[in-house]
């Protein structure tokens, strides 16, 4: 008779906690397949976003290539984001929904501040939003979203459930499914270290052994 059998979960709650994650990632990534299925196959009618701002003080950290055509004038990196459209700036998320708002060949405008000589200039300017098949390398992109943001995360999901499924009371099982789950390093991280075997399979001599 086994002496852990008494200790063991039933199979019954590791398959409803299996469920319960199938559920949470369906949740998670049936939106973003869908995004991206998009960008892929809908390009000409998603706007793209001409840069991208940190939180909390809304500095722009990045520009597209082509953002002295787009915007007038021209925003530059290490501006800060005032306002966008007279909404006071407050998240990343709320340009990026301004953006998408906006829709292709809208406009939106954007206050920023512009440090200059000591100083900070007040920027007011007009950003023009093309579509994403106006990006530079657009097949490029549209080859590694299939391949990276369309087929591997359902592969790698599928890989992983499948194989806890199979051995449900084996820890390594349930690791390799966090490690599958992606961007989940702290998760993964504390699952290791839970999830590890303290056995000593070795032991090391007590005493200086004497050699010859």
């Amino acid at each position: 008779m086994d002496p852990n059998a008494g200790r063991r979960v039933p199979l019954a709650g590791l398959y409803a906690v299996l469920g319960v994650l199938l559920v949470w990632v369906a949740l998670y990534r049936i939106p973003m397949t869908g995004a991206m299925f998009d960008v892929v196959f809908r390009p000409d009618a998603l706007p793209a976003t001409p840069l991208l701002v940190d939180w909390p003080d809304g500095n722009v950290r990045f520009t597209a290539p082509d953002i002295d055509r787009l915007s007038d004038p021209p925003l530059q990196r290490r501006d800060r984001i005032v306002s966008i459209d007279g909404i006071p700036f407050e998240t990343p998320a709320q340009v990026a929904q301004r953006f998408r708002a906006a829709g292709v060949g809208g406009h939106v405008t954007v206050v920023a501040l512009r440090a200059a000589d000591g100083q900070e200039l007040t920027i007011t300017s007009d950003v023009r939003m093309r579509s994403v098949a106006e990006a530079e390398h657009i097949m490029a992109f549209r080859v590694l979203a299939v391949v990276l943001s369309l087929f591997m995360p359902w592969l790698c999901l599928a890989v992983g459930f499948w194989v806890t499924a199979v051995r449900p009371r084996d820890p390594a099982a349930w690791l390799v499914l966090l490690m599958l789950l992606g961007r989940v390093g702290p998760l993964t991280l504390g699952s290791a270290l839970i999830l590890r075997d303290r056995r000593i399979l070795y032991e090391f001599p007590r005493e200086r052994p004497v050699v010859g």
